[in-house]
């Protein structure tokens, strides 16, 4: 099978926008958890988010904190996973982090979002 190129994966073009991201994934416990990231490059169809620390699976949610999204809740799918201490310009960190290549695939239904909002207000002591 030929290697696909990351162009040819992309149904949308994609712009170097770094803005902050909470993402939402169940543990193995079945519990909803709250992590941060941010976006590196972000399209109508996906994104590249960075986090410090490794996230588990493979579908998760995201929200993106620009104006005209943060009231949305997006289901994402992971395309690629990349560790490395380097970011995207090539800069070196003391730390590893994680870069994913996310599809969006959908808007949550309203049942997780209300999980999804008790557990914002409970982290923001609301």
């Amino acid at each position: 099978m030929p290697a696909t190129s990351v162009e040819e994966l992309r149904s949308a073009t994609r712009i170097g926008v770094r803005t902050p991201v909470v993402v939402y994934s169940f543990d193995n416990h079945g519990s909803l958890a709250r992590s941060r990231a941010w976006t590196d490059d972000l399209s109508t169809t996906g994104a590249r988010i960075t986090t410090e620390a490794p996230l588990s699976g493979m579908h998760f949610y995201v929200r993106i904190m620009l104006p005209d999204l943060k009231d949305q809740i997006v289901s994402c799918e992971v395309i690629r996973e990349i560790e490395s201490s380097r970011d995207s310009f090539g800069i070196q960190y003391d730390i590893r982090r994680s870069y994913y290549g996310i599809r969006f695939t959908g808007l949550v239904e309203d049942d997780l979002r209300e999980q999804v909002e008790a557990l914002d207000n409970a982290v923001m002591g609301r």
